[in-house]
C-alpha cells in the first residue's frame, strides 16, 4: 500500500514536471496570437509599416466594424483602413490597454488617439476588438467603437428631429383589425 502511494506520487510529480517543461519549451497558441496582435498594432498601424500586412493578414480575412461586414476582404482592406486613418488623423496612435486570448481569438481594449486633420482637433476613443487567427495569420476582425463620441469631440452637435416623421400608412390603429 505504501509503495503504491509512493509510486502514484512519483508519477504525479513526473507528469507535472513534463507538463511544466512542455509549457516552458514553447508558447501557447494564445501567447503567439497576443504577440501577433501587438505586432499588428505596434508595427503595422502605429509605425505605418504596410509592408508587413501581406505576411500577417490572410487573403480571405473579413473585417466587421460596429457590426457591419466590410465589402472587401484580405490585406487590401486592412491597408485601406490604415491609409484612411492616416489621411484623417495623420498623428494617430493606437494603445492596447488590456489583452487576453482564448484559443485562436484575442480580445483587447484599445485607445485610438489622433488629431483630425481638417479641424485640427484631438480625439481619443476607447474601443474593443476581437481578432481571430489561423496558422499565424489574421482571418477575422471585429471592432466596436463609439463613433458618436468622436463626432462630439470634433464639435459636432447631435440634434434630434423636432417631430418624428412616420408616414401615415405605417401608423396602425390598435382598435382596427
Amino acid at each position: 500500500m505504501k509503495k503504491s502511494i509512493i509510486v502514484v506520487l512519483l508519477l504525479s510529480v513526473m507528469v507535472f514536471g513534463i507538463f511544466q517543461l512542455a509549457v516552458l519549451a514553447g508558447e501557447t497558441e494564445g501567447e503567439q496570437n497576443i504577440k501577433l496582435t501587438r505586432q499588428i498594432f505596434e508595427d503595422v498601424w502605429n509605425k505605418r509599416n504596410l509592408d508587413q500586412v501581406d505576411a500577417l493578414v490572410a487573403p480571405n480575412c473579413m473585417v466587421y466594424s460596429n457590426g457591419k461586414l466590410s465589402s472587401e476582404v484580405g490585406p487590401g482592406i486592412v491597408k485601406k483602413m490604415i491609409e484612411t486613418s492616416v489621411v484623417q488623423f495623420p498623428d494617430f496612435s493606437i494603445t492596447i490597454e488590456d489583452v487576453f486570448s482564448c484559443g485562436d481569438r484575442v480580445t483587447f481594449r484599445y485607445v485610438f488617439r489622433g488629431t483630425f486633420d481638417k479641424l485640427k482637433k484631438a480625439v481619443e476613443n476607447e474601443a474593443i476588438g476581437i481578432l481571430q487567427f489561423k496558422e499565424g495569420k489574421l482571418v477575422k476582425v471585429w471592432t466596436a467603437n463609439n463613433q458618436l463620441a468622436i463626432f462630439q469631440q470634433l464639435g459636432f452637435k447631435i440634434v434630434p428631429p423636432t417631430e418624428l416623421q412616420i408616414p401615415k400608412e405605417e401608423i396602425k390603429d390598435p382598435d382596427k383589425k
